[in-house]
């Protein structure tokens, strides 16, 4: 597909004449920061597979945004073969996923799927999928992880599964599995547990979430103060939870409506990891 001008080139495709099954959604071409890279775009698809067969059959991107895909189908984009580089599936209702739709796509390198309604994240999904370095599954409803995920996927840049329902992750599941960074923030992960991944994402010197830097919780070091002095509470969920909350409490002064001054001072003896009073 050879596609001249700026970057503001769009073909629309609205309906498709002569398709079997007309493409319900309003479906646009359109170029990408990279020079002569093309993204297949539709918006407020009723039939995904319909408006995937009115497109071109090279285009390496492809997106569908606040589309009705509630169920994805098996080879549902078998026709884009190894041309196709990402899938970005956003706020489009889906729920279930069989358990190859992405087979084919041996160069895919992108998957996105983000606030829709997955539960779970299943390992046959990323079969054969070796070029695949970047997951994100956002912002949906996922309660648990397949342990064949983390046997099946290949080494990653990013795997994103931040704001989902993950109460744990077990270490012992993702023990052999490489990931450049691992984002959870936003899941109510058991402090235990959590305590678990951070000592893996320590030895396999990757980049997570809860350090005490940034507008993240500092899970990292309240749980390190604890752990240290207390090495059982790592398997010790009540244990652990009583402990952070102490801690916490002791970076407090006695007695309400104090100010950042005031709480500053208190801190003189005992710095706060996460309070800085450099300019009081």
């Amino acid at each position: 597909m050879k596609l001249q001008g700026t970057v503001n080139a769009v073909f629309i495709l609205g309906v498709a004449a002569g398709l079997t099954e007309i493409a319900s959604g309003v479906c646009i071409v359109r170029n990408t920061p990279e020079t002569k890279v093309y993204r297949y775009q539709c918006f407020r698809s009723n039939n995904y597979l319909a408006d995937l067969a009115a497109a071109p059959i090279d285009v390496p991107k492809i997106s569908f945004t606040n589309a009705r895909i509630q169920y994805l189908r098996n080879k549902s984009f078998a026709r884009f073969g190894p041309g196709l580089k990402s899938v970005q599936i956003n706020y489009s209702e889906l729920g279930e996923i069989e358990d190859s739709p992405f087979e084919g796509l041996v160069e895919l390198r992108s998957l996105l799927i983000t606030g829709c309604n997955l539960q779970i994240v299943k390992g046959t999904w990323f079969e054969g999928l070796s070029k695949l370095d970047t997951i994100i599954l956002d912002h949906n409803e996922i309660k648990s992880v397949e342990s064949s995920f983390f046997k099946i996927v290949q080494p990653l840049k990013s795997l994103d599964l931040s704001f989902n329902q993950i109460s744990c992750i077990p270490v012992a599941s993702i023990y052999g599995f490489r990931t450049q960074s691992f984002h959870l923030e936003g899941n109510h992960l058991a402090w235990a547990c959590l305590a678990q991944l951070l000592d893996w994402f320590k030895k396999n010197n990757i980049k997570h979430d809860f350090a005490a830097i940034g507008p993240f919780p500092p899970m990292e070091p309240l749980i390190n103060m604890c752990v240290e002095r207390h090495p059982s509470y790592k398997l010790d969920e009540t244990g652990l939870e009583k402990c952070i909350r102490k801690k916490l409490m002791d970076f407090f002064p006695p007695g309400d409506n104090y100010t950042v001054e005031q709480a500053c001072r208190f801190l003189t003896d005992k710095p706060s990891p996460f309070l800085n009073c450099f300019d009081i």
